[in-house]
């Protein structure tokens, strides 16, 4: 899963989730607060095509409206958003609606949604201030989850190929993994989503 920066740059947005799908990668998420309604709706119907053409998923943060209207087929919930049946309510029958959980207590009050995304995983240059949960708490943590669960944090394609062996997630996301905005972006992402199916197996 690709996790843009929020640096609220449309173009810079786009080229870089376009590098990510070229890539290999199949699920995008959006999170640009900075972004206005119109620039992110026109960058999220664009992308919403490119996936829609390789069965990939558009994921928007705090955006039901754009869930609602279609564009996207997933809301992204913070730990502290109004729970998941609540939220559903609002969306299109079928649209998806995850979570971000950090902690146990976070886990346990998810309620039903589609997927949690637990973070951060290991020590992170986006949020150099949250503790990292390591590899035995997130991997108890994934356990208790009644959600699939996706793993966010520190999570580059050479941290991937490190991880000891172990209980793992349905999925792994990253931010700074993709957020590089070069000609080497896709060759990144094509060797993220290589690691990825080295321990996940393909989709």
């Amino acid at each position: 899963m690709f996790v843009s920066d929020g640096r609220g740059d449309a173009v810079r947005l786009e080229r870089l989730a376009r590098a990510a799908i070229d890539g290999g990668v199949r699920c995008i998420h959006l999170r640009e607060p900075a972004l206005g309604d119109a620039e992110l709706r026109a960058v999220a119907e664009r992308l919403r095509l490119r996936l829609d053409a390789c069965d990939g998923l558009l994921v928007v943060n705090e955006r039901a409206d754009l869930v609602s209207a279609g564009v996207a087929h997933a809301l992204h919930q913070k730990a502290s958003g109004p729970p998941v049946d609540v939220a559903r309510r609002a969306l299109l029958a079928g649209a998806f609606v995850a979570k971000s959980v950090h902690d146990e207590v976070e886990v346990a009050a998810a309620g039903d949604a589609d997927w949690l995304v637990l973070a951060p995983i290991l020590p992170t240059a986006s949020k150099p201030w949250a503790t990292a949960l390591g590899l035995d708490r997130a991997r108890a943590l994934t356990a208790a989850a009644r959600a699939p669960t996706v793993w966010l944090g520190g999570l580059s394609a050479a941290a991937l190929r490190s991880l000891s062996r172990g209980a793992m997630p349905v999925g792994f996301a990253a931010l700074g993994a993709f957020a590089i905005d070069d000609d080497a972006a896709t060759v990144r992402a094509a060797a993220f989503v290589a690691a990825v199916d080295a321990i996940l197996g393909p989709p």
